[in-house]
């Protein structure tokens, strides 16, 4: 699959209760930043970006250390970090997969979030009770 660099530069993906920012280098649960470090989120967003690939251990290693080697422990290290952040593997909830003798996939449900409406701005943008008298919606109109 063929990708320019607009397709995958500067959005924002959502999966589960998360948003992955890749412009601001940030990943959010449900609004809140979660603390992850700089290499774990280039391995999330590279592997967020292609859902359902698998994408080798090495590709991986290549694309987050390129100016540097590493063993693959480093990666380990880096995706147990990622799993901790995202409760991989709890309540049923999977985004990493480990393809044996081949690689990692991200196997969660990723929806691009288009246009500059992130997913909490939109929430905002929401009517609730509070504010149906200012934005004129008859209070018969049910929420």
């Amino acid at each position: 699959m063929l990708r320019t660099m607009a397709d995958s530069v500067h959005r924002n993906l959502q999966f589960g209760p998360f948003e992955l920012s890749s412009r601001e280098r940030l990943l959010r649960r449900e609004g809140v930043e979660l603390p992850l470090g700089s290499r774990a989120l280039d391995i999330l967003i590279y592997l967020a970006e292609r859902p359902g690939e698998v994408i080798a251990k090495q590709e991986l290693i290549d694309h987050v250390w390129s100016d540097v080697t590493v063993e693959e422990g480093s990666l380990r290290v880096h995706l147990a970090a990622i799993r901790k952040a995202l409760g991989d593997g709890q309540f049923g909830n999977r985004y990493i997969a480990n393809i044996k003798g081949r690689g990692y996939s991200f196997v969660g449900t990723v929806v691009p979030l288009t246009g500059l409406v992130s997913r909490l701005e939109l929430l905002r943008l929401i009517p609730t009770a509070r504010n149906c008298d200012s934005l004129g919606i008859p209070k018969s109109v049910k929420l």
